[in-house]
C-alpha cells in the first residue's frame, strides 16, 4: 500500500514537472517570437479602391506593387488589398466612399469627383506645369506645407499626383491660333473650356468614355487630352494630328485613406504606411506618369498617318500671351492663389533639380 501511494506521488511530480517545462517553452516560444518582431496578431485588412480595370498598367505597375511593399515592410501587419473596378467606387463617386468608410483607401482625379478643390487646381492653369515629376512633387509640397491643405480636412493623404493632360488630339493640323478659330473641341472641366474659350475655340463637355464618338461623329473636332486617354481610348482611329509641347494645365490625382481607419492603426503600422506615402509615393507616381506619357507617345509615333506637332517657339509665345488673363483669373478668384502659385513654381523649381 504504501509502495503505491509512493508510485502515485511520484507520477503526480512528474506531470507538474512536465507541465511547468511546457508552459516555459510555450513562453519562451511566444516572447521569442515578438522579439524577433513576429506578430501574432491577425493583419488589419485595408481594401484599396483603384475604380479602374485591374488590367490597367497603373494597377499593375503602381497600385499593386506600392501594396505588396508596404505589405511586406508591414511585418504582417498591413494587408492592403487592390481592389479594382467598380465594385467599391467609380471615379464620381470614389471620395466620398473613401471618407465613409467603404472603401479605406481610394485613388482618383479631382476633377471626376464633383467637389471643390480651387486651391488644388493650379496644376491645371496653363503654362505652369511643364514636368510632371516635379509637378507631383510640388503639389505634395503644398499641402505639407498648409497652402492647400484645408481642402483635405476630412482625409488621410497618401499622394497627390499630376497627370498628363496638354495635348490637343485634332482632325486637323493646328499650328498656329488662327486654326483655333471656332474649332470644336472637347473640354474636360471649367478651366480647360476657359482656356479653348481665349484661344477662339468652342468648348463643349464631353465625358472621357464618349470622346471617341463624340470625335467619330464630329460633335467635336479635337479634344485637350493626353498621351494615356489618347491609347486607351483609341483616339488614334478617330484623329490624326497631336499639338505636343504647350502646356494648358495638367489634371491633378489622389490617393487618400478614411480618417478614421488610419488613426486606428497601430504607431507601428502608421509608420510604415508614411514611410511609403507623401513626397515618395507622389514623386514615383508622377515619375510613372511621365514614362507613361513617353511610352504612349512612341507607340502613336509609330503607327501610320498619325502627326505629332510643335509650335515655333515665336507662335509658342503668342499662345502663352494669349492664356495670360486665365492665369490672373485664376490668381484672383483663389484664396491666396498669387502666393499658392509663387510657392508651386518654387517647389518645381527645387524637384526638378
Amino acid at each position: 500500500m504504501i509502495r503505491q501511494k509512493r508510485m502515485a506521488m511520484k507520477h503526480a511530480y512528474r506531470v507538474r514537472i512536465l507541465g511547468f517545462i511546457g508552459l516555459s517553452v510555450a513562453a519562451f516560444i511566444v516572447f521569442g517570437l515578438l522579439g524577433a518582431g513576429v506578430v501574432l496578431a491577425e493583419p488589419v485588412t485595408l481594401k484599396f479602391a483603384t475604380t479602374i480595370p485591374p488590367s490597367n498598367p497603373i494597377v499593375t505597375e503602381v497600385f499593386e506593387p506600392w501594396a505588396k511593399k508596404v505589405n511586406e515592410t508591414s511585418n504582417g501587419e498591413l494587408n492592403i488589398q487592390v481592389i479594382s473596378g467598380p465594385t467599391l467606387a467609380n471615379p464620381a463617386n470614389v471620395w466620398e466612399r473613401t471618407v465613409s468608410g467603404v472603401t479605406e483607401i481610394g485613388f482618383g482625379i479631382h476633377g471626376a469627383v464633383g467637389l471643390p478643390f480651387p486651391k488644388t487646381t493650379v496644376t491645371s492653369v496653363p503654362f505652369v506645369v511643364d514636368d510632371l515629376t516635379a509637378g507631383s512633387v510640388g503639389l505634395w509640397r503644398l499641402y505639407e506645407k498648409g497652402l492647400i491643405a484645408d481642402e483635405y480636412k476630412d482625409v488621410k493623404v497618401l499622394a497627390l499626383v499630376v497627370t498628363p493632360g496638354s495635348l490637343i488630339a485634332s482632325k486637323k493640323q493646328i499650328t498656329s491660333l488662327e486654326d483655333m478659330k471656332g474649332l470644336k473641341v472637347r473640354a474636360a472641366n471649367k478651366i480647360v473650356a476657359n482656356i479653348i474659350s481665349v484661344l477662339g475655340g468652342a468648348p463643349i463637355s464631353v465625358p472621357a468614355p464618349e470622346t471617341y464618338q463624340a470625335l467619330q461623329r464630329g460633335v467635336v473636332n479635337a479634344s485637350v487630352a493626353g498621351w494615356v486617354l489618347v491609347n486607351n481610348f483609341k483616339f488614334y482611329e478617330v484623329v490624326n494630328y497631336y499639338l505636343e509641347g504647350v502646356p494648358l494645365g495638367e489634371p491633378s490625382g489622389f490617393v487618400i485613406m478614411n480618417r478614421q481607419a488610419y488613426d486606428k492603426l497601430s504607431p507601428k503600422a502608421k509608420g510604415t504606411l508614411d514611410r511609403f506615402a507623401g513626397e515618395p509615393f507622389s514623386h514615383d507616381y508622377g515619375a510613372w506618369f511621365k514614362m507613361d506619357a513617353a511610352r504612349g507617345r512612341q507607340r502613336i509615333a509609330s503607327l501610320p498617318n498619325q502627326h505629332i506637332l510643335t509650335l515655333t517657339p515665336q507662335e509658342k509665345e503668342r499662345w502663352k500671351k494669349a492664356l495670360e488673363p486665365v492665369v490672373k483669373d485664376w490668381v484672383a478668384r483663389t484664396p491666396d492663389g498669387a502666393k499658392i502659385l509663387e510657392t508651386y513654381r518654387a517647389e518645381m523649381k527645387k524637384a526638378a533639380q
